[in-house]
């Protein structure tokens, strides 16, 4: 598959599978150093205009503002709603790579299911006691290549993957169940914002865009 027709695929995929009155958050290597995400910038080839517009006319945000391969931003942190998105930061380079890590803070608030009369249960893994060497011998004996022939889209092999690790989770690391008090909790989470201020947030953020591009437009400016 050529550059263009991956980034016409890419984006087709994100618009499928974007819910109207859901938060959206988009990670990964875009691989494009020439889009200016501070200044709104981008070249005019098919493949940087076709991701840029897709950002720009469903009201994304790019968060990630410190370069994370040389003097690049190749890796970026998209979403619809930065309010759920507290902190971004730049960690070490995981193993070998030549791209800085990126660690990222969300605040969300849950629709109280699993929380009976303010209690809550909570699963803690105990990783320290953990039995990794009977876990490794479990994952080796995974026929990888099978899953890829098995999986072929990226939703696909991406939920059989994660059940291949989560459960060897469950098997090879102890956990503990506690019961918290909802009172208690020190994780403090932001205020439900209604339905209506979700909708002007994307509104917002595409007037904001437009005005970036013509700074000196009065009807711009009044909406």
């Amino acid at each position: 598959m050529n550059a263009e027709l991956y980034a016409d695929t890419l984006t087709h995929c994100i618009t499928t599978h974007t819910g109207k009155n859901k938060n959206h958050i988009i990670v990964g290597d875009l691989n494009l150093p020439q889009i200016k995400w501070n200044s709104h910038c981008c070249p005019i080839d098919h493949i940087d205009k076709k991701i840029f517009d897709f950002v720009l006319t469903y009201g994304y945000s790019q968060l990630v503002n410190f370069p994370t391969r040389g003097n690049n931003i190749l890796d970026v942190i998209l979403t619809d709603d930065d309010s759920i998105v507290t902190t971004v930061k730049s960690c070490p380079p995981v193993g070998y790579s030549d791209h800085i890590a990126i660690e990222f803070t969300m605040t969300l608030t849950t629709d109280g299911r699993g929380v009976t009369d303010g209690f809550y249960n909570k699963c803690h893994y105990l990783w320290h006691i953990g039995d990794y060497d009977n876990m490794i011998s479990y994952l080796l004996s995974i026929h990888w290549n099978a899953l890829l022939c098995y999986n072929p889209s990226a939703e696909q092999i991406w939920l059989a993957f994660s059940h291949i690790l989560w459960s060897a989770v469950e098997q090879y690391v102890p956990s503990r169940t506690s019961t918290g008090d909802r009172k208690d909790d020190n994780v403090q989470s932001r205020p439900k914002k209604s339905h209506t201020l979700r909708k002007c947030a994307p509104r917002k953020r595409k007037l904001w865009n437009k005005l970036h591009f013509s700074p000196h437009d009065s009807d711009l400016r009044c909406k």
